[in-house]
């Protein structure tokens, strides 16, 4: 009898380990891949001295997991599926590695005593990502107080970038849209105004 009781037990153990092995959490980054044997962007850019003054984000997505939206009402946790940091660090160190990526080429040509100081606040007004696609609206500021060459901008970034609905395809969406915002940060510092970016790309100056 004892062997028969001890076999419901066995199975609930049995059970439960099987639960364990299947709720592996995945953690995800912004930040692009760079091969151990390449340059550190940052380190090639002696023009550019970036600082992200501050990042916000919409609260309801302010969490270390993944949300998406199911419907007008309703927005899920992906609970097995995490950041690997903050949302702000990731989004910091993503748009960081992004913008020193786009300045890369233009900086090969600048000597490299021209520094100077670029501050920029980055504002995300909306980020919501469902089955089908990723919409992301900020607004980010850019300031540089030099006397040759200062900057005092707004600009708008309005983007949508279509997923397949996966954990791992909504990141890579992520990634693009934050992609896309370094460049048109990158081409401001070129010189252009936000007005002359791409009308598809949903950039203006304010």
């Amino acid at each position: 009898m004892s062997g028969a009781r001890s076999t419901p037990f066995l199975l609930l153990i049995v059970c439960a380990i099987a639960a364990c092995k299947s709720a592996a959490v995945h953690l995800y980054t912004l930040v692009p891949y760079t091969p151990a044997a390449s340059s550190d962007a940052t380190e090639s850019q002696p023009r550019h001295r970036i600082v992200f003054e501050s990042i916000s984000i919409p609260g309801e997505i302010d969490r270390k997991e993944l949300v998406v939206r199911r419907s007008p009402h309703e927005l899920v946790l992906l609970e097995n599926d995490n950041w690997a940091s903050s949302l702000r660090e990731e989004v910091r160190r993503g748009l960081t590695t992004d913008l020193y990526r786009a300045l890369r080429d233009e900086a090969a040509n600048v000597p490299t005593t021209a520094a100077s100081l670029t501050v920029i606040r980055v504002d995300i007004r909306e980020w919501e990502a469902t089955a089908n696609a990723v919409h992301l609206n900020a607004e980010w500021r850019i300031r540089r107080a030099d006397s040759v060459d200062p900057i005092d901008i707004r600009c708008e970034s309005d983007l949508v970038e279509r997923t397949s609905g996966s954990a791992e395809d909504l990141v890579r969406a992520d990634q693009a849209l934050l992609e896309n915002i370094a460049k048109a940060i990158s081409r401001v510092l070129h010189g252009n105004r936000c007005n002359d970016f791409d009308r598809p790309q949903g950039y203006y100056q304010r």
